[in-house]
């Protein structure tokens, strides 16, 4: 099941972005933002937060906990957050992944230089050696 996270999830949030070396401080600031994937036992399987910026979104992390079940669920969390940005009437979502472009190329993300960036989403977004991945939704 699919939900926002709780205060009770920060440890665990902040544990499964520290696992995937993705920055922590984000977790501890903006934790309203985030989804969870839990399973049926309430355990958590993966998270996943973004920012709207007008029509513009930047996925700023997704995480899974350990096994495949884990990954399908944050998989599906991605899925999820693209469709929570259309219905807010979003026209294009950005990423920026260090080992994931070929999961979110099938999702329909293409590569793009900084320069091709939305002004808002580049002032957001991190540093470090990142791909930053785009995609255009229709509405």
């Amino acid at each position: 099941m699919i939900g926002r996270a709780e205060s009770t999830d920060q440890a665990a949030i902040v544990a499964l972005f520290a696992a995937s070396g993705l920055p922590t401080a984000y977790a501890v600031e903006h934790l309203d933002r985030f989804r969870v994937a839990r399973d049926d036992d309430d355990a958590m399987l993966g998270v996943a937060t973004f920012d709207v910026f007008g029509d513009a979104a930047l996925i700023r992390g997704a995480a899974a906990g350990a096994g495949a079940r884990s990954l399908s669920a944050t998989c599906t969390l991605c899925r999820e957050l693209i469709e929570e940005a259309r219905r807010a009437g979003v026209a294009v979502v950005y990423l920026q992944s260090a080992v994931a472009q070929d999961y979110f190329r099938r999702l329909g993300f293409q590569a793009v230089d900084d320069a091709e960036l939305d002004a808002r989403v580049h002032a957001a977004r991190g540093a470090g050696r990142v791909v930053t991945m785009r995609l255009s939704l229709d509405h």
